[in-house]
C-alpha cells in the first residue's frame, strides 16, 4: 500500500510539471524574470525558514529556449553559457532522442547542474538547477540567481525561474492541521486565494493565486502564483512541507 501511495505521489509531481511546461506553454512564464530589486526568492527562503525546521532544502530552476541564429552552434552556445556561469564545460551525454550536454559542480556549497538539449537544428532547451541544504549558502544562492539572469539575457535565452523550499516540521499532527498552520503563518506575509486542491490519506497539495507575486501562471480560468504541499512521512511521523513559486517542481 505504501508503495502504491509513493508511486501516486511521484505521478502527481510529474503530472504537475508536464502540465506547467507543456500544457500551459512556456510563454505563460514571461513575467517571471527577476531583476536586482526582485525579492521573491529571498522572501521564499525567509518564509521557508519560518515555516519548517532545519535543514531547509532550496531548489531553484532556470528553464528556457535558445534559438540558433547561425552565429553559434548548439555546442558552442552551451559551452559559452556554462563558462559565463562559472560552470565546467558541459560534456556530451548519451540520449536516445536528442543530443544533450551536461555539467555538474558545486559553487560555495551550492550544487549546480547544467543541462542543454538540442531539440532541432535551430532550437535548444536549457535547464540550470541550483540546490542548497545549508542556511549559510543562501546568500550565495541569491548571488547566483542574479548572475544567471544576467548571463541568460546576454545569450538571448527566453528563460524563467521557479523555486521550491522544503523541510520537516516537528509537530506530529494530521496533515490537515499542518496545512492550516502553514497557511495561517504565510498569511502574515502574503495575501492569497486557493484555486486548486488535491488530497489523499498522506498528502495535501493546494495551489493559490497571489497577485503580489506576479507569476500569473495560467491554469484553466485562473492564475497560479504559489503552491503548498504537506506530506506525512509514515517512517518518522513528521510532516514534510513544500512551498513553491509558482509551483512545486520537486517530489513532495
Amino acid at each position: 500500500m505504501s508503495n502504491q501511495r509513493g508511486i501516486r505521489r511521484i505521478g502527481l509531481v510529474l503530472i504537475s510539471i508536464i502540465i506547467v511546461f507543456i500544457g500551459f506553454g512556456w510563454n505563460t512564464f514571461a513575467d517571471q524574470k527577476v531583476n536586482k530589486e526582485d525579492k521573491r526568492l529571498e522572501n521564499l527562503i525567509q518564509w521557508g525558514q519560518e515555516l519548517v525546521d532545519t535543514p531547509l532544502k532550496v531548489v531553484v530552476k532556470w528553464q528556457g529556449q535558445w534559438t540558433n541564429e547561425g552565429k553559434l552552434t548548439s555546442l558552442e552556445a552551451a559551452q559559452q553559457l556554462a563558462i559565463n556561469m562559472d560552470l565546467p564545460i558541459p560534456q556530451v551525454v548519451s540520449s536516445i532522442d536528442h543530443e544533450t550536454y551536461r555539467s555538474i559542480t558545486s559553487i560555495d556549497g551550492i550544487r549546480v547542474s547544467f543541462n542543454w538539449q538540442v531539440l532541432s537544428e535551430d532550437k535548444n532547451y536549457m535547464i540550470v538547477t541550483m540546490e542548497s541544504t545549508d542556511a549559510v549558502t543562501h546568500s550565495t544562492l541569491l548571488r547566483l540567481q542574479d548572475m544567471y539572469l544576467t548571463q541568460l539575457d546576454i545569450m538571448n535565452i527566453d528563460a524563467a525561474w521557479n523555486a521550491t523550499v522544503q523541510g520537516n516540521v516537528k509537530e506530529r499532527q494530521a496533515v490537515t492541521a499542518t496545512m492550516k498552520d502553514v497557511e495561517t503563518q504565510l498569511q502574515t506575509h502574503l495575501e492569497f486565494n486557493q484555486v486548486e486542491s488535491y488530497t489523499d490519506e498522506m498528502t495535501i497539495s493546494r495551489s493559490y493565486e497571489a497577485p503580489s507575486l506576479g507569476f500569473d501562471l495560467v491554469s484553466g480560468d485562473h492564475n497560479m502564483d504559489l503552491q503548498i504541499a504537506v506530506h506525512l512521512d509514515e517512517m518518522t511521523g513528521m510532516s514534510r512541507v513544500s512551498l513553491g513559486f509558482p509551483i512545486i517542481t520537486v517530489e513532495y
